[in-house]
């Protein structure tokens, strides 16, 4: 791929994704080996390509949804190893988990690369990136509290909907946002991806437990099946409130822990799809959710983004 005066080259390392019987279940492994040059192939100083570096390593992070670091090794123009920066960086160990894409095929990775690229140059894009990023690996850390991670999922999406619906697309003046209810701000983001407001069918218990929640509260209504009075972008931001604020709200401690990670689940969605939509990815896509239905001739769990339109 050509990006600004670097040509850079991936491949991916065969023992990682040939499952070879030796890669460790919990260490560290190397996922892709590549090669960052000068497109005038004049050499040049390891300064010099941190920016690209730090791009890249932004770019694995979120595809990976943990964090990846790189272990840059330079060459002077003879082939010689001069320098190596294995410096600690921040990196997890291996997470088996799936990876938010499916299709890898050159042409969507450069496009996508050389966007996240723009974008990662922008000052206000840049932060608002590394700020999302960072909350949004910290949310899917498997030994992470689902309280915490509740926290950091609604944290990641507030930062994103103040850049994309005030900083770049104009939806929303600075005032407004800033009058505007947490959930209202989750629920104009999801509009700009989008995606609807409700709660997903295939959330049984989560759709069970607002709808306990509204008869004991007297407001349950007439609902019709698989609804609720709540949309998603309320119920991820009322919960963090609780947490946050628990004074008059209910213990958010007795919130069933099967509930709690189904609002996690909903709430990384979310930030899933926001970021794809972001990278102008129009391809299918690992959705986290449970499935509606199984389909016996194809994988209920890749799906096609919904800006994309059949």
């Amino acid at each position: 791929m050509l990006a600004d005066d670097w040509h850079i080259t991936f491949r991916t390392d065969r023992e990682y994704y040939g499952g070879s019987s030796g890669m460790p279940d919990n260490g560290y492994v190397v996922t892709h080996i590549g090669r960052v040059t000068k497109r005038d192939g004049e050499v040049f100083r390891p300064f010099e390509a941190q920016k690209i570096l730090g791009i890249v390593r932004s770019w694995f992070t979120i595809l990976r949804g943990a964090w990846v670091t790189a272990l840059p090794v330079g060459f002077n123009s003879e082939g010689v190893k001069v320098w190596i920066d294995f410096k600690q960086e921040r990196v997890q160990k291996l997470l088996r988990h799936e990876e938010i894409l499916i299709d890898y095929n050159f042409e969507t990775w450069s496009s996508m690369f050389l966007r996240f690229r723009d974008l990662y140059s922008e000052d206000d894009y840049r932060s608002t990136i590394e700020t999302a990023v960072d909350w949004y690996v910290e949310a899917r850390k498997p030994d992470r509290p689902p309280t915490s991670a509740i926290i950091h999922v609604h944290l990641a999406l507030e930062v994103l909907s103040w850049s994309i619906l005030v900083k770049h697309s104009g939806m929303v003046s600075a005032d407004g946002y800033s009058n505007m209810p947490s959930y209202d701000r989750i629920r104009l983001l999801l509009f700009w991806v989008g995606i609807k407001n409700d709660v997903p069918s295939s959330l049984y218990n989560l759709i069970e437990y607002l709808k306990d929640e509204a008869k004991s509260s007297g407001h349950s209504g007439k609902l019709k099946e698989g609804k609720t009075k709540k949309g998603g972008a309320e119920i991820i931001s009322e919960t963090r409130n609780r947490i946050m604020h628990p004074n008059g709200r209910g213990d958010p401690r007795n919130l069933d822990v099967s509930v709690a990670y189904s609002i996690i689940a909903l709430g990384l969605w979310y930030i899933e799809l926001t970021f794809l939509k972001l990278l102008d990815y129009e391809g299918k896509y690992y959705n986290r959710l449970p499935p509606e239905e199984i389909d016996p001739e194809g994988d209920p769990i890749y799906k096609d983004v919904p800006w994309v339109k059949n």
